[in-house]
């Protein structure tokens, strides 16, 4: 993670940090000379729903606030947002299209593409697996309920992930890999 990680004053709707996800992973251009094209970055459904946990969890242990109001649950495959699952479950295990994207503020995507930077080189079960190993997933999951994980546990089980080096926490370096 970066030197500074940028502070989300307001708290945003998750669909809207989602749609950010969509637009940068699209955004992220792969050049393959071998077929003389290139190829854009998809993203999947689960892959989209870890990436938004480990955004609100580092910037909870960064800064102490949330970066978005919306809920997460702890589900069979990890935290999962359900506002932001409502809206993409039709796609399944398929790729969103960079039309489910939009723009976002400069200061929300300087703070996605450091979360993207650190964790989008893991497939979606490589995800999972890393959301049920790092972070407080096993104290609240529940066969078959939806168990609401508090901001307050996030933030308690991240600031052992994300090491901080002063009392401004602006210096951070993911140690889950």
């Amino acid at each position: 993670m970066p030197t500074a990680l940028p502070k989300i004053e307001t708290p945003l709707a998750a669909i809207d940090i989602a749609r950010c996800f969509i637009k940068i992973a699209h955004d992220q251009v792969v050049e393959v000379p071998e077929m003389e094209q290139e190829l854009h970055e998809d993203i999947t459904h689960l892959k989209l729903q870890k990436l938004l946990y480990f955004a609100q969890a580092a910037h909870l242990a960064a800064h102490g606030t949330p970066l978005f109001s919306d809920e997460i649950q702890a589900w069979k495959f990890g935290p999962v947002v359900p506002t932001v699952y409502q809206v993409f479950k039709d796609f399944e295990s398929k790729h969103i299209p960079s039309e489910e994207g939009r723009n976002c503020d400069a200061s929300v995507v300087e703070f996605l593409n450091e979360v993207w930077d650190t964790f989008a080189k893991y497939s979606a079960s490589e995800l999972v697996h890393l959301s049920h190993k790092v972070g407080p997933w096993e104290r609240f999951y529940q066969p078959n309920q939806n168990v609401v994980i508090p901001h307050s546990a996030i933030e308690e089980s991240f600031r052992n992930v994300f090491n901080f080096s002063n009392n401004e926490q602006s210096t951070t370096q993911a140690t889950a890999a």
